[in-house]
């Protein structure tokens, strides 16, 4: 039967993790005011570093000396007592403070990593800062299974087969096609009359599916291009998981 087959086209997200990507932190060993710092990793990475647990703390702690300091994405309007988001727009969900949050010294509305704790700053002193961007965290198996097996080769020993979408999950895909000629499983499936993805993620525009495909043509691939195929759920190939 006919693969058919569906150019994905996404609205982006911007500044919104997928799946797909994971944070990758650095430390930016230049000295600059916490709004120049900002605007430096906006430029060159993604933002400066906001930090949701413990784990992504230690991952800081470990960028640095014992006695490292550095800007991270926490700053507050003069007028506000308490930070309540990073500078990405994320919620602060998570915080370490060595000092007392609430700080009345003018201008120290930014915010530190040092010794694995926060704490509060004069935002036009130069220093070091932290800055995070997203890394693909695809692994493309060359084995050859069929789209279950796949499925539990994926969940077995990383988290799933991938889905597709966000503009950024594009580009990352694309990425990872450049060296690859054939087509590899995705985590696309239909069942009950729906297409959708294994691992939850919202679906996407899917309508140039077909609303009825044939049996066994119910699990889908991706090709260079980031188009989508209806394949044979029996039919081996690679494929990615993430």
């Amino acid at each position: 039967m006919k693969a058919f087959h569906a150019v994905l086209l996404f609205a982006a997200l911007a500044g919104v993790a997928t799946c797909l990507f994971e944070k990758e932190h650095v430390l930016v060993s230049i000295t600059l005011p916490w709004i120049e710092a900002k605007g430096y990793c906006r430029q060159n990475y993604a933002d400066l570093s906001s930090i949701n647990n413990r784990g992504e703390l230690m991952k800081l702690k470990n960028l640095g000396t014992l006695n490292t300091e550095g800007w991270i994405g926490l700053r507050k309007k003069p007028k506000e007592t308490f930070y309540t988001q990073w500078s990405d727009g994320a919620k602060l969900k998570f915080a370490e403070w060595g000092t007392s949050e609430v700080v009345d010294y003018e201008g120290t509305y930014c915010v530190i990593l040092y010794q694995s704790a926060f704490y509060n700053v004069n935002c036009s002193i130069p220093l070091m800062f932290f800055c995070y961007t997203w890394v693909p965290k695809m692994i493309v198996v060359p084995a050859m299974m069929n789209w279950e097996e796949s499925l539990n080769y994926c969940r077995n020993n990383y988290n799933d087969l991938i889905s597709i979408s966000t503009e950024d999950d594009v580009l990352a895909v694309n990425k990872t096609l450049i060296n690859q000629t054939s087509s590899l499983w995705t985590g696309l499936r239909f069942m009950d009359g729906l297409w959708f993805w294994v691992n939850q993620e919202e679906n996407v525009d899917l309508s140039s599916l077909p609303l009825c495909p044939a049996k066994p043509f119910h699990c889908g691939d991706v090709t260079t291009g980031v188009a989508l195929n209806v394949k044979d759920c029996n039919e081996k190939m690679s494929f990615i998981c993430y």
